[in-house]
C-alpha cells in the first residue's frame, strides 16, 4: 500500500530533524491507538528560527485511517501515471497532470 508508506513518513516525527530543514528537535511523547483504529500522537517540536533563536511547541495529531471502501493503493487512483513528472530537489513531489 503506497498510501500507507506516505502516511508512515508523515507521522515519523522522530525523523523530522533529518527530513525537514529548520526542525532542531522532534519526537512523540505519547502515542495512543484507539479501538476504532484512530491514532493520537502527541509531539514536541523545536524549530530553528535564526541563529541563537528557537521556538518550541507541543502538538496533538489525530490520524484517521481510511475506511475500507477508500483508495488503498496509488494505482487505484484515476490518474494517467504515464504522464506524471517528479519535481523538487530534496523533497520529491509527484505531479499528476490529468485525471481519467
Amino acid at each position: 500500500m503506497y498510501i500507507q508508506v506516505v502516511l508512515d513518513r508523515i507521522t515519523a516525527f522522530s525523523e523530522y530533524t533529518k527530513m525537514v530543514s529548520g526542525v532542531a528537535e522532534c519526537g512523540n511523547y505519547a502515542e495512543v491507538t484507539h479501538r476504532n483504529k484512530t491514532r493520537t500522537l502527541k509531539t514536541h517540536m523545536v524549530f530553528k528560527l535564526v541563529p541563537g533563536w528557537k521556538l518550541g511547541g507541543y502538538f496533538v495529531h489525530t490520524y484517521y485511517p481510511p475506511p475500507l471502501s477508500s483508495v488503498r493503493d496509488l494505482h487505484e487512483l484515476p490518474v494517467d501515471w504515464s504522464k506524471c513528472e517528479v519535481t523538487g530537489s530534496s523533497v520529491r513531489t509527484l505531479r499528476a497532470p490529468s485525471v481519467r
